[in-house]
């Protein structure tokens, strides 16, 4: 068995690519930090490869099926707008991730803004909880732009988001089967819109998981 295993959203999508307002957006296999995502799934259309909820898009809580073992739940997901820019706070609670095991066991997550999920570009500076959809780079040592020597000297270059930020649950009953995730909004402020894309099954701990 593969350590990570995609989830399929298929039946909950309801939003394209026109979302992001950019052309390249991409779909079908893709990954991210090392890790499989299908957006979209096979045949995948820009026309409908995400879940979109909020003002705007689904108001009702959505529910996507898993039916299996899962460690850790790793999401791709983004707000499409905040405020803090404009003096709004930090942390704010823009929606919730409910995971319902077998037995009747539940965990809930509230989304907080700059710790679990943020805009892309993140507005007011990277999230706490979660990670950029690309890995950090190495620049040139020995070559390059006179105006980049100090950065050079750094040696790493900290990976930023292009689409989405990759943030990882752990689950505190690994040996139960999760039946199912529901996500739902909880906006305080109008044009706040969470955006989930997909999920990752690992069976595994997150030893080999980069940041």
């Amino acid at each position: 068995m593969a350590a990570y295993t995609t989830v399929d959203i298929a039946s909950v999508r309801n939003a394209g690519s026109m979302i992001f307002g950019a052309d390249d957006f991409p779909v079908g296999e893709q990954s991210f930090q090392g890790l499989p995502f299908s957006i979209g799934g096979s045949g995948a259309s820009k026309d409908s490869c995400v879940v979109a909820v909020g003002p705007g898009h689904r108001s009702d809580p959505v529910s996507i099926a898993v039916g299996q073992t899962a460690s850790h739940v790793i999401f791709a997901h983004r707000l499409l707008e905040s405020k803090i820019s404009a003096g709004g706070p930090v942390g704010e609670e823009v929606g919730e991730y409910v995971f319902h095991l077998s037995g009747g066991e539940s965990h809930s997550v509230k989304l907080r803004e700059r710790f679990q999920i943020c805009t892309v570009p993140p507005d007011g500076g990277s999230p706490f909880l979660a990670f950029s959809d690309t890995g950090d780079k190495q620049p040139p040592r020995w070559e390059g732009r006179w105006s980049e020597a100090g950065r050079r000297q750094i040696e790493v270059t900290r990976g930023s988001s292009r689409w989405f930020v990759l943030w990882p649950w752990k689950n505190p009953s690994p040996n139960q089967q999760l039946e199912s995730i529901e996500t739902t909004t909880g906006c305080a402020r109008d044009g706040d819109r969470g955006h989930l894309l997909e999920q990752l099954r690992r069976g595994s701990d997150m030893s080999r998981r980069s940041a």
